[in-house]
């Protein structure tokens, strides 16, 4: 049975041995645990900005869409509500509005018996804003869940306009390879139709994500920060985080590369105002 317990602005969600954390001012998980271990930490939230590539710069992407670069963190709860619908079945909703761009976000939160989490994430964007670098969720996992497989494009990173040559399959890898080493760092590392994928440890520890609905996710992981990958001139000079940052997008725009000193990313890549949603469940 699934425990509910409000403590000032946290919701304190108790499922077996899982234990969820909710900040009703954020109106987004802050953590997720499993027994004394805490898997998901530093709290979700949403990111509308990459660290740009060679490519971004070449056209203007940082000026052009900058006012995206904080819009993730600029935003307040305009509803907050939870129910049990059973003993073994919690239903969160939460409606964001982000303050420049007027964007309305509304997501709910179903959480089972299991202490398995889903995740439906809508979003309206006004059509009076520009083009956007990616829509998705970002959050932090302890750094020990190095080794990863995934079911979805790879070997090797992919975006929506470079993906032939990334079969689907299933694929292994470390964090520290999953990166992609450009020599001035920038957003790397993705890989596109994920149906599925796992972040764990040599302790059975592990928190698995599966795409949900028609539209596959995109995920990226690199054991630094996006900070990070935005201030650093040089690979080697790259220093490495206390947490693993995962992203998980609905879309990113696509990468470009007729030429990298004004060509921008064909039309059909690139991610226009509207409607967008995308979901996916988190379990241990």
């Amino acid at each position: 049975e699934i425990q509910v317990t409000e403590e000032g602005s946290r919701l304190h969600i108790q499922s077996g041995l899982t234990t969820i954390l909710f900040d009703r001012k954020t109106g987004l998980p802050y953590s997720y645990s499993v027994g004394k271990d805490t898997l998901m930490q530093g709290g979700m939230q949403f990111n509308f900005w990459r660290a740009p590539t060679d490519n971004d710069k070449g056209w203007g992407v940082p000026q052009k869409m900058k006012l995206w670069e904080t819009e993730g963190q600029n935003f307040s709860v305009s509803a907050f509500e939870y129910t049990k619908l059973n003993d073994n079945c919690l239903r969160i909703e939460s409606n964001l509005l982000f303050h420049t761009t007027k964007t309305k976000a509304n997501l709910v939160f179903m959480i089972d018996g299991e202490g398995a989490m889903t995740v439906e994430a809508t979003l309206d964007i006004p059509s009076d804003n520009p083009n956007l670098p990616r829509i998705g969720l970002a959050f932090d996992i302890h750094n020990s869940l190095k080794d990863i497989h995934w079911y979805g494009r790879g070997p090797h990173e992919s975006y929506s306009d470079r993906y032939t040559s990334a079969a689907v399959g299933r694929y292994q890898t470390t964090i520290d390879k999953w990166v992609t080493p450009y020599v001035r760092p920038q957003e790397n590392g993705n890989r596109t139709d994920i149906r599925t994928i796992r972040f764990s440890n040599s302790c059975d520890e592990q928190l698995v994500i599966t795409s949900l609905g028609d539209r596959n996710i995109s995920v990226g992981a690199w054991p630094y920060t996006l900070e990070t990958l935005k201030t650093t001139t040089h690979n080697h000079l790259l220093e490495k985080g206390k947490a693993i940052t995962i992203n998980i997008d609905g879309a990113q725009m696509g990468v470009g590369g007729d030429n990298s000193w004004g060509m921008p990313v064909h039309d059909k890549y690139q991610l226009k105002p509207g409607k967008w949603s995308f979901s996916f469940e988190l379990r241990n």
